[in-house]
């Protein structure tokens, strides 16, 4: 089990810490779209280290996790379509509303870059299922990111059965 304040260097998928903090593992799981049990467990949140700043060449945008993996399934015609592809046939500036996400992320506190990490690793059979972060049959989630490249990532907290 990870410890409050531990480091590492990590990439994949990830939000705002705003957005994952203080939630039972079950409400995150559904929030974030995790396998339900995955973090009964014991996971931890992780958010990037001070003095560390994302450039946009190192994300993608992947809209939300109310979709698995930045794809969106909005309507039939649009499902499995990618949410970049989506902005940019809509005429939005890729590149520009990288530049402004990273400035947001930039500002710190509840906006700065943070991840879920499980205790139980993913394994055959486990789901992504899309995020159902406000009730059964009713669609959440949370902003959805992809960091391309390694990046220093500090332990901000820990949650481990014992404290159920």
């Amino acid at each position: 089990m990870r410890s409050t304040g531990q480091t590492a260097m990590l990439r994949g998928n990830f939000t705002m810490l705003g957005f994952i903090a203080g939630f039972r593992p079950a409400d995150l799981e559904r929030r974030i779209g995790f396998h339900p049990g995955r973090l009964s467990k014991g996971f931890a949140i992780v958010a990037l280290a001070n003095g560390q700043r994302l450039s946009p060449s190192e994300i993608e945008l992947q809209g939300s996790t109310r979709w698995s993996g930045g794809f969106s399934g909005n309507t039939p015609a649009l499902q499995g379509t990618e949410f970049e592809s989506l902005l940019r046939d809509r005429g939005q500036d890729i590149s520009q509303i990288k530049e402004k996400v990273c400035s947001f992320f930039a500002k710190g506190g509840a906006r700065i870059p943070a991840k879920v990490l499980p205790v139980v690793e993913h394994a055959a059979g486990m789901q992504y299922p899309d995020a159902n972060a406000i009730g059964p049959g009713i669609r959440g989630g949370v902003p959805q990111f992809n960091l391309l490249v390694p990046r220093l990532f500090s332990v901000v907290s820990v949650w481990s059965p014992a404290e159920a």
